[in-house]
């Protein structure tokens, strides 16, 4: 087989089985060679245009060269385009023998001529030169007068652009001073805002800062000025505070400095002062500037620090204050427990029991945790006749202190007594803020009570009857004595008349006695005839039907003032009266007597006296002047029954009223006494 018949042989298995003749291998095989042809092909194109334009050009044979050796590139992928389908594989080696001798020849060539190539001017340099060449052409073209125009020319341009020059110049100096102004301006803001400033670059040196921070730290303008900001810091942070500063600068933001931390400045004398610093970037061409607030916050830590110091101090006393109230509230309801009555708390209207003790299961017989969930249940044990008395008294109480008697019918089927003693708690304002009480049991004491009314007035039944039955049988010992001494005093001795004689004097103080019991009794039986009366007539009628004895024993008797007007039993007020004017003026042993009737007012009440300047009474004795019958000296020297007192401080009592004394043996002695006139 001859050269061309190989060359031109494709029996050859094509190069498509390696491929196994997959569609995506052969795509991307065919394609890619296809691509690399036809770029291949063109390059040849372009150079061989560029001679054809450039004959001139020394190196268009060495771009000849390289043609042919892109040519060759290109036939050596449209062989292997070929090839995938017919195996003509002496052909493409032809090829690429040629292509081989082609790019060996290229190498070596190209290697000298890479001096000369360096030495090529690039396209700028070539056009600049070109500009100038054509540019000096022009000048030695042209003739004087153009040459006079030209430097005419010339000059006005010169000028322009020298006048321009100045414009600039005034602007750039305008600048500069709008600008110093402007920095003036910050400085003078920057000085006059409550915290420090500080501008440091992005090497952490200080550029720039206002009095505030010098004032703060205590450092000169010229200790400050191109320092590291470090030296502000306190030295155990300033190596962490590099770190940070590096790694902000990464990130630059606006935001707080050390958020949740506390955060330390060093003044110049070592101290370390509280600080807070906002952090502001400024970016500006490709550089940052750091633009910080310095705050001191000195006094805000120390109000802190009051504030928490004062705060603790609350919840101490707090604390101690809740002990103390369930220590209170402890001993209340320990004190409450052991009270004989129902201890009660509740809110205005009833309407919540706070508080009540296991005393009211006892009495009412209903459990306390009823009455917690029906605060108004106690009411439904009242009797129906004093039910609706005491809602409506409930109802009506709002403050003061206030008493409420009631029966109920306990859990058992029993009638109580109770007495329900309570008042209303205000709090500072004055508004009702709770109810408290006590709630008794008084049920033995009401039957004491009527028992005792019941013994008193069988009592006083007895003492009128016998009173009034020996009366009669006295006054006629008394009557048959008299007859006696009349009708046989000639048969009888010295002795014998004596007896008689003490006979009818006994029987005479028997009697007496005996009309003053009555009459005691009487006080309790009879009821007071209460009516406007005016004291002041009263003593002075008193006065007059005592004057005979008054004269006769030479005691003075005055009023002090004017008694006043009020209500009263005007009959045994006047008895009252005469028993303690006639007391003064008969236990009086001296030459100049006198009494003195008198009032005067206290807590809106009035109090009357009668003062004497007789013999006085020891105070160990003044209870038992008002005991009935009881006598502090002997039946001779003073007479009378002992009854006086008693009575006078019955009528006392019965007008709702008080008597006490004052006295001393030998310096007289006060009786004061009250009268309740609503009796």
């Amino acid at each position: 087989m001859s050269i061309i018949d190989r060359l031109l042989s494709g029996d050859y298995m094509p190069h498509g089985h390696c491929l196994l003749w997959q569609y995506d291998l052969l795509i991307m095989h065919v394609g890619s060679d296809l691509v690399i042809a036809v770029s291949y092909f063109s390059i040849p194109l372009a150079l061989l245009y560029f001679i054809y334009r450039k004959r001139q050009f020394e190196l268009n044979w060495t771009l000849a060269l390289f043609a042919c050796f892109i040519l060759f590139c290109g036939m050596t992928h449209v062989m292997e385009i070929i090839n995938v389908w017919n195996g003509y594989y002496y052909a493409e080696g032809a090829i690429k023998v040629a292509t081989a001798l082609v790019s060996a020849i290229t190498a070596i060539v190209v290697w000298p001529l890479l001096p000369k190539i360096t030495q090529l001017p690039s396209f700028n340099e070539w056009r600049e030169l070109t500009d100038s060449l054509q540019n000096k052409l022009a000048l030695s073209s042209l003739r004087s007068d153009e040459l006079t125009q030209v430097k005419a020319y010339l000059e006005e341009q010169v000028a322009q652009r020298t006048e321009e020059l100045q414009n600039l110049n005034r602007r750039l100096e305008r600048e500069n001073i709008e600008r110093r102004l402007a920095e003036e301006r910050a400085n003078t803001i920057s000085n006059a805002v409550g915290y420090g400033l500080v501008v440091v670059n992005s090497d952490g040196l200080i550029q720039s800062f206002n009095s505030v921070l010098t004032e703060m730290l205590g450092y000169s303008k010229d200790e400050l000025k191109q320092q590291p900001i470090e030296l502000l810091l306190p030295e155990s942070i300033r190596h962490q505070h590099q770190i940070q500063r590096n790694a902000y600068l990464k990130r630059p933001e606006t935001r707080k400095m050390g958020v949740g931390r506390d955060l330390w400045a060093r003044h110049k004398n070592g101290g370390q002062i509280p600080v807070e610093v906002g952090l502001t970037a400024v970016h500006e061409h490709d550089t940052h500037t750091i633009i910080a607030t310095v705050i001191d916050i000195t006094e805000r830590k120390r109000m802190q620090e009051q504030i928490e110091q004062a705060h603790q101090k609350y919840i101490r006393e707090t604390n101690e204050i809740q002990k103390a109230l369930k220590e209170s509230e402890a001993k209340f309801r320990t004190i409450a427990e052991t009270l004989p009555g129902v201890v009660w708390m509740s809110a205005p209207g009833l309407d919540r029991i706070y508080f009540i003790n296991r005393r009211y299961e006892e009495i009412w017989g209903r459990s306390c945790q009823s009455l917690y969930e029906n605060p108004r249940g106690f009411i439904d044990a009242i009797v129906p006749e004093d039910r609706d008395r005491i809602i409506k008294g409930l109802e009506r109480h709002k403050q003061g202190e206030w008493t409420h008697s009631y029966r109920i019918i306990d859990a058992w089927g029993s009638l109580r007594y109770i007495e329900d003693k309570g008042h209303g708690v205000l709090d500072d304002d004055g508004r009702l803020i709770c109810l408290i009480g006590m709630a008794a049991d008084v049920t033995e004491q009401i039957k004491h009570k009527e028992a005792l009314l019941r013994s008193n007035q069988e009592l006083d039944d007895f003492a009128y009857i016998a009173s009034h039955d020996l009366k009669e049988p006295l006054r006629g010992i008394s009557n048959y004595a008299s007859f006696l001494i009349e009708d046989y005093q000639d048969r009888l001795d010295d002795s014998g008349r004596q007896m008689l004689q003490s006979l009818v004097r006994l029987t005479s103080r028997m009697e007496r006695l005996i009309t003053e019991l009555l009459h005691y009794s009487r006080l309790g039986r009879t009821e007071l005839s209460i009516e406007s009366c005016n004291l002041n007539t009263v003593v002075i009628e008193v006065i007059e039907t005592l004057e005979p004895r008054l004269n006769e024993l030479g005691v003075a008797c005055r009023i002090a003032n004017k008694l006043p007007e009020i209500k009263c039993d005007r009959v045994r007020v006047a008895e009252v009266f005469r028993n303690l004017i006639t007391n003064s003026m008969k236990y009086n042993d001296k030459e100049e007597k006198w009494v003195t009737v008198g009032s005067f007012e206290e807590n809106s009440q009035h109090i009357f006296y009668v003062k004497d300047n007789g013999i006085g009474i020891s105070s160990n004795l003044y209870e038992k002047i008002f005991k009935i019958f009881k006598r502090l000296h002997p039946q001779d020297k003073y007479g009378g029954t002992g009854v006086g007192l008693t009575i006078v401080k019955k009528i006392v009592e019965r007008h709702g009223g008080r008597i006490w004394l004052d006295s001393s043996n030998g310096e007289g002695t006060t009786f004061y006494f009250t009268l309740d006139s609503q009796s």
